[in-house]
């Protein structure tokens, strides 16, 4: 059975980790720690570091504005927040 949006979700969680990994090799950091920071959704510089280079790494994506981490499946879904 095919989860839909399945394929989307696992586009997004890898461009998640490939920045979460350029964060690890700029801070000298194992990409674990940077990984459980940013999935804790308290740490502002990993935030800030994270969207920053989001948006040089894939700036055709620049209205993907939110992230989410399901721990359960354990992949990261982008979206667009509009208030």
């Amino acid at each position: 059975m095919s989860v839909p949006g399945h394929k989307h979700q696992k586009q997004h969680s890898k461009m998640v980790r490939a920045v979460l990994r350029d964060i690890a090799n700029q801070l000298q950091h194992p990409y674990q720690e940077i990984h459980h920071r940013f999935t804790q959704g308290d740490d502002d510089q990993i935030t800030s570091l994270f969207w920053e280079l989001f948006y040089k790494r894939y700036a055709e994506h620049d209205a993907l504005n939110d992230v989410y981490y399901c721990p359960g499946c354990r992949s990261f879904i982008l979206e667009t927040y509009v208030p």
